[in-house]
C-alpha cells in the first residue's frame, strides 16, 4: 500500500515506490494493494496519476484536524473516539482500509510512469493553476 497526498512531490515518490514494487515482483510474490490519499482536500492529481499508473485507490482521507490533535496528545484517533463519539466517522476511514486489506485484495504489479511523462502529467496542472500571492 502506498500512502500519498495530492501533491506533485508525494506522487513522484509514489511512482518511485511503484517502480520498486514492480522490480521486486520480478523475483518475489509481491503485489501492491493500492494507494491511499492522505490529508487531501482534492484528489485531481491522484486521479491523474492512477489513470497513468493503474492501481486501486483504497481511500482518500481529507485533512482532518482531529488526526493531528491525536498525534499531539499521543493517542490514536480510536482512543480519542472512545470519549468523543463525533470522531467515529474519522475512524471509519481507517476501518475501510483495514476491511479492504483483510479481504485479501488481488493487488497489482504497477508499471510506473517514466519520469518525464509523470513530470509532464503532473506539472501541467500547476501550469494551469493561478498562483495566489
Amino acid at each position: 500500500m502506498i500512502i500519498t497526498d495530492n501533491g506533485f512531490d508525494a506522487l513522484f515518490a509514489a511512482n518511485r515506490i511503484a517502480a520498486s514494487v514492480r522490480e521486486k515482483a520480478r523475483t518475489h510474490p509481491l503485489k501492491l494493494a493500492g494507494l491511499v490519499g492522505n490529508r487531501s482536500h482534492r484528489r485531481d492529481l491522484i486521479d491523474k496519476y492512477v489513470e497513468a499508473v493503474p492501481m486501486p485507490v483504497l481511500e482518500i482521507l481529507p485533512l482532518i484536524e482531529d488526526i493531528r490533535v491525536s498525534r499531539v496528545k499521543g493517542k490514536t484517533i480510536f482512543e480519542m473516539a472512545e470519549s468523543d463519539p463525533s470522531l467515529e466517522p474519522v475512524c471509519q476511514y481507517y476501518l475501510n482500509i483495514a476491511d479492504h486489506l483483510l479481504a485479501g485484495p488481488e493487488g497489482v504489479v504497477p508499471q510506473e510512469a517514466p519520469d518525464r511523462a509523470l513530470f509532464e502529467l503532473l506539472s501541467d496542472f500547476y501550469s494551469r493553476t493561478p498562483v495566489m500571492a
